[in-house]
């Protein structure tokens, strides 16, 4: 959103009053203040996003990956028949409180 109110801002009263000269342009846009503040502040958000979606897509690996170690493991953590209904509930109850699904690997 502010992105776009730049790209606005920069043709309406940089590109169009300069005629698309590049030196123009460039002296413009970098002479003012507010100018160099807005295009760090764009640049800073954008870099901000991809961290947090780096860090985003990790987690969700992580907890993938997790949650199929729990699924495959299943047969050693619940070996008795009776811990192996036991362990049905656990799996109802993750489903239905947290909404985990332990019972298929994909999502």
């Amino acid at each position: 959103m502010l992105l776009m109110g730049f790209i606005a801002y920069l043709y309406v009263f940089i590109i169009k009053p300069t005629g698309g000269q590049a030196d123009a342009f460039f002296h413009l846009l970098f002479d003012g203040e507010m100018n160099i503040f807005f295009v760090l502040l764009i640049v800073g958000g954008y870099a901000t996003a991809q961290y947090f979606k780096k860090k985003e897509d990790k987690a969700e690996t992580e907890y993938q990956n997790l949650r199929c170690e729990v699924i495959r493991k299943s047969a050693e953590l619940w070996p008795q028949p009776t811990q192996w209904q036991n362990r049905h509930e656990v799996f109802k109850m993750m489903k239905s409180e947290f909404d985990i699904n332990l019972f298929h690997e994909s999502k």
